[in-house]
């Protein structure tokens, strides 16, 4: 199942496009700038002990460092870091927790990860990176609320967090010395639960946007409503959530008629960010260790139920070949049990039943 979303591999099919999916596109995208221009502007902050602050605080490498010094020894300690806060990692399987982006009701599964990136670049432009990633979440509004712990929707459920560790001590370093340029006194610069509001949580908002557009189009095959928010802005953004439903209604209709490979089918539903699913649904390049794969594969769980369903019935013989490879993968984890070790009962039930649903195997 790592394979299957991380490798790139030559288009064989044609890929359907719909007529008026530029205009929704760029629509969204337009409110996703409005959104983050607002936040990244205005010293909001997160709560005092957000995971994140304790993170960065128990990173103790100093900031006088230069940038690749500071990378490479912030690179060498990440994930030992990580370890000690309970997360998820190819060296430590961590554990489930509970509403520290989306709020009360959503379990989290907080993967720390060390993908490789360039410190230089990052130093430079620290206010765009995205450390913070949003691999799945149960949101299929489309109102942008940044993740920062409230429960600001009424959907509810499983999500899965990426954070690339070195990068985001990368950015609160740079932000650190913007700050101390900018102010004179140490007590008139901005805190770093505003920093944490202001840019991660903010930026998260780029990956949260495509996983919603992927949840809206599923909750379409499965019949289900869409979300809303309990939390509006303070300010205006135009609801493309109608128009949406009709491109993706008949994106679906045209998969359901069509055989497709699975990598097919993922790069005819668009992206609003990324081009298309195949992109959207790239995992963290990380060693895919049985202490991190549990929390991979359930980030993907409803992608890949998305395709099996999808390709159903379909002859394509790289879909057989993908599903017998997923089934032995599914066998795996459930022999090795690691699963019902992570997992409180009652999530546990929930997540069996996500892997029948998808691939018939309890």
């Amino acid at each position: 199942m790592h394979t299957l979303f991380n490798l790139n591999s030559p288009i064989g099919q044609g890929i359907l496009t719909h007529a008026e999916w530029p205009y929704v596109r760029d629509g969204l995208r337009r409110n996703l700038q409005t959104v983050v221009s607002f936040y990244s502007r205005r010293p909001m902050a997160v709560k005092s002990g957000h995971l994140l602050e304790r993170l960065l605080t128990a990173i103790t490498t100093p900031h006088s460092q230069p940038i690749e010094r500071y990378y490479d020894n912030v690179d060498t300690t990440a994930l030992n870091v990580a370890m000690a806060l309970g997360l998820t990692s190819s060296i430590f399987a961590g554990r489930v927790h509970h509403g520290v982006f989306y709020g009360a009701g959503t379990h989290e599964i907080i993967i720390a990860h060390r993908e490789d990136f360039n410190p230089t670049y990052a130093e430079r432009n620290w206010q765009y990176l995205q450390p913070v990633q949003v691999l799945r979440h149960p949101r299929s509004d489309l109102t942008l609320n940044i993740p920062d712990g409230s429960q600001t929707g009424i959907e509810t459920g499983m999500a899965v967090i990426a954070i690339n560790v070195p990068m985001l001590a990368v950015q609160y370093r740079s932000f650190r010395k913007a700050e101390i340029e900018i102010a004179a006194d140490q007590e008139s610069q901005r805190s770093i639960m505003q920093f944490l509001h202001m840019y991660p949580l903010t930026n998260m908002l780029y990956t949260h946007l495509d996983q919603a557009v992927f949840n809206r189009i599923n909750n379409l095959r499965l019949g289900k409503p869409m979300g809303i928010t309990k939390k509006p802005h303070s300010f205006f953004l135009t609801d493309y959530g109608p128009r949406m439903n009709r491109i993706q209604s008949t994106i679906l209709k045209s998969l359901e008629n069509v055989g497709k490979d699975f990598r097919g089918i993922l790069r005819t539903v668009p992206g609003v960010i990324d081009p298309s699913m195949d992109e959207a649904m790239r995992l963290p390049d990380t060693a895919p260790t049985r202490q991190v794969l549990w929390g991979l594969v359930i980030s993907r769980l409803p992608a890949l139920g998305f395709l099996m369903e999808i390709s159903k019935g379909s002859p394509d013989i790289r879909n057989r070949q993908e599903v017998n490879r997923i089934l032995r993968s599914v066998r795996l984890y459930r022999n090795e049990n690691l699963m019902r070790q992570m997992l409180p009962r009652d999530l546990y039930v929930d997540i069996q039943r996500e892997i029948f649903d998808a691939v018939g195997e309890n």
